[in-house]
């Protein structure tokens, strides 16, 4: 693996950052290991989806941060300093910026890294080496170590039933292990731990390991032709086809924007689709405020709504599952931002205005 920027010089220089995950020197177009979970359409919606990834790249746009993003970033560091202590059998390092080095597109920001403790020794770094982080003299002595020796760190924090995490009880999600095989096959490490700090909870922290085996090596086969295909969408002027977040409609508005006095003709198919999936979301709506309504009938003032599982029942007796609790707060008046526009899409009665498309 190659550093090609330390912690201090990430944190002091942001913006060199974003750009050395954007293009290499060369001019090829990088992609990083947050980033490859948004191009095989694994990661959280909020993160956005590869048709604006590609178009944040083209215009050199960083991914705005989720609120689950900024809070991993405030509380990555108490996660690392947990964990460390939780593994007295390894050294903690410092992390940075890394490439592959026979693919310099390639790119991976590791929260930290680990060795074992008689690994360390060999390669004379000290047993509190993550106080030292920002000694240039570690960082030599972290260069010597190869990479199959190394195991990469990812920090995450969690709350109960979280899109794409929930408890994280018995497996990672999709994307954070997309995301740590990149890393190991970046620094060539073989061995991956994932601490992961539940906040509501506040309990201690749970670590995850991954390892390079046969699944790793069939989940990069996987992953690389993708990759491969989006970095020449982005060399081609060629974006991937839109997707359903809402990252992408907010894309769509910026590269659009402001309304011209013409109109457009689509697919009436396209225009099917759209009515047909709107009248179901309004039928939807209508029946979940019908189901609801139901169940506080019946609850009355109850905090805790359950139902007897008919198929555990059979096993169990008096099985219940909960369907919902309840909770009041009080109101809270807020103030709302004005804002200058407000994109909207308003659908026209087809049967009102005689006409078809």
């Amino acid at each position: 693996m190659s550093l090609l920027m330390t912690p201090t010089q990430v944190a002091c220089d942001r913006a060199a950052w974003r750009e050395r995950r954007r293009r290499a020197a060369d001019g090829e177009w990088c992609v990083s290991a947050s980033e490859v979970a948004v191009i095989l359409g694994l990661a959280p919606p909020a993160w956005g989806g590869p048709y604006a990834l590609h178009h944040k790249k083209l215009r050199g746009q960083e991914t705005t941060p989720t609120d689950e993003m900024r809070r991993g970033t405030a509380l990555e560091p108490l996660v690392l300093d947990e964990f460390g202590r939780s593994q007295p059998g390894l050294v903690l390092l410092p992390g940075g910026l890394y490439c592959h080095p026979d693919h310099p597109w390639a790119v991976a920001t590791l929260d930290a890294q680990a060795v074992e403790e008689d690994t360390a020794a060999a390669h004379g770094i000290p047993g509190d080496a993550w106080d030292l982080w920002a000694d240039a003299e570690l960082l030599d002595a972290v260069a010597t170590v190869p990479g199959d020796s190394l195991i990469v760190v990812e920090a995450k924090t969690t709350v109960p039933n979280e899109d794409y995490g929930g408890a994280w009880v018995s497996r990672l999600p999709g994307y954070v292990r997309t995301q740590v095989i990149w890393q190991m096959w970046v620094t060539g490490a073989r061995r991956a731990l994932v601490p992961v700090k539940q906040v509501a909870s506040w309990s201690p922290i749970e670590t995850m390991e991954v390892v390079w085996d046969d699944a790793a090596d069939l989940d990069l086969e996987f992953i690389l032709p993708q990759v491969a295909d989006f970095r020449r969408g982005l060399a081609e002027g060629r974006p991937p086809p839109v997707d359903k977040t809402p990252a992408t409609t907010d894309t769509l508005h910026a590269i659009y924007p402001g309304l011209e006095e013409r109109s457009v003709r689509i697919p009436l198919r396209l225009a099917r689709r759209y009515r047909n999936a709107a009248r179901a979301v309004a039928r939807a709506r209508d029946r979940a405020r019908l189901a609801q309504n139901e169940m506080l009938e019946r609850a009355g003032s109850a905090r805790v709504i359950t139902a007897r599982d008919p198929v555990e029942g059979r096993r169990r007796d008096g099985y219940l599952v909960r369907v919902a609790t309840r909770s009041v707060s009080p109101r809270s008046a807020y103030t709302v931002d004005a804002v200058d526009e407000v994109h909207r899409l308003n659908q026209c009665g087809w049967a009102k205005n005689g006409r078809r498309p």
